[in-house]
Order: C-alpha cells, then sequence, then structure tokens
C-alpha cells in the first residue's frame, strides 16, 4: 500500500474491506486461477496479503492527517486565548455578572439560602434558558436592555 494515497482514497479501502471471517477464509482458500474472479475478488485477494492491513491503513490517515489536526487544534486555542482574554477585559460583562450578582443576592434574601449571595458560575447557563412569562426574551436579553436604558439615562442627566 502506497501513502500517497488521499484520506479520501484511505478511508475509502477502510470501509469497504470489512469482509466477515466467512468471505476471508474463502478468498484466502482460493487456490485456482485469480484471472478467472472478477476484479473485486482479486482484489480482496490481494489485500488479504497485506499484513495489519487495517492497523496500516489507520496509521496512514493519521499520518496524513496530522498537521491538519495540529492546526485545528492551534487554531481552536488561539480562539478560546482570545475569548478568554477578551471576557477577562470587557467591562460590559463584568457589569452584567455584576447586576446578576446583585438580583441574585435579593432573590435568596428572605429564603432557607439567606446566607447565599449572589450566583454560582453553574448557574449561569440556567440564566440564559430563563425566558419571560410570554416566552419571548430571555433573562439576559432583558437585563441588557434595562442596563442600556439606564446608562442612557444616566448619561442624559449628566
Amino acid at each position: 500500500m502506497s501513502p500517497s494515497l488521499t484520506p479520501e482514497q484511505l478511508i475509502s479501502l477502510k470501509y469497504m474491506f470489512p469482509l466477515t471471517d466467512e468471505e476471508k477464509s474463502i478468498l484466502k482458500e482460493f487456490n485456482g486461477d485469480l484471472d478467472t474472479l472478477s476484479y473485486v475478488d482479486q482484489f480482496y485477494i490481494e489485500l488479504l496479503t497485506v499484513p495489519r492491513l487495517e492497523r496500516r491503513i489507520n496509521f496512514y490517515l493519521f499520518k496524513i492527517q496530522f498537521n491538519e489536526q495540529i492546526e485545528a487544534l492551534i487554531e481552536t486555542s488561539l480562539f478560546l486565548s482570545n475569548a478568554s482574554e477578551e471576557l477577562q477585559s470587557s467591562q460590559q460583562f463584568a457589569k452584567i455578572l455584576k447586576w446578576i450578582y446583585t438580583i441574585g443576592s435579593l432573590l435568596n434574601k428572605e429564603t432557607r439560602l439567606s446566607d447565599a449571595a449572589g450566583f454560582s458560575l453553574d448557574s449561569l447557563p440556567k440564566i440564559i434558558e430563563t425566558k419571560t412569562s410570554k416566552g419571548n426574551i430571555c433573562f439576559i436579553d432583558f437585563l441588557v436592555s434595562k442596563i442600556e436604558k439606564k446608562e442612557s439615562r444616566d448619561i442624559i442627566l449628566q
């Protein structure tokens, strides 16, 4: 098998070859003239002579796709790093978290969780999914619109 095969060819080869044990034994035991067989059967008989065929195919696939996968991982890690830096330096995000903290503290004020302040990071996905009673706006969108209104009023009053 030549390593010059494309990944698509290797994948095709890998998935068209899983013969049953019975089919493999029939092809291995064939002692007649190969020219009497169809091209497909001749091809399978030839492939059966390759030791550890599936392992080799997997190795070549790994080898061919390695650089591509490394580049994708680097791109993803750079994206995540940039997103993390943006979140850490975002004043708007900090403002929203402060409001959520304040609302969480107020909601917990007179409950059995009265000593609980704010919110936990585990609850953030739930806050995002929380919708108004009409179901057309989520809590975060509502909160952001209220913060924007308050800020625009504050700017006008200054």
